[in-house]
């Protein structure tokens, strides 16, 4: 649905976390595969954004990768 972009870029941000790319892959449904590339982020910054991802009955996080 529309504005979810919207919604993802106010979680990250509320964690003080910038995205360096997005990559949305087709859509089936109303539901589109998305990847975020982040700018550098620590641990706790990427737990907390995996939390509130979690709580948020919109999105449904798949994975997530440090390097």
């Amino acid at each position: 649905s529309k504005g979810q972009v919207l919604k993802l870029a106010e979680i990250f941000n509320a964690q003080d976390i910038s995205f360096k790319q997005i990559l949305q892959d087709g859509k089936e449904g109303d539901k589109a595969r998305v990847v975020i590339i982040t700018h550098k982020i620590n641990k706790a910054q990427l737990e907390n954004v995996s939390a509130e991802l979690a709580k948020a009955s919109e999105f449904d996080l798949l994975n997530t990768f440090k390097v």
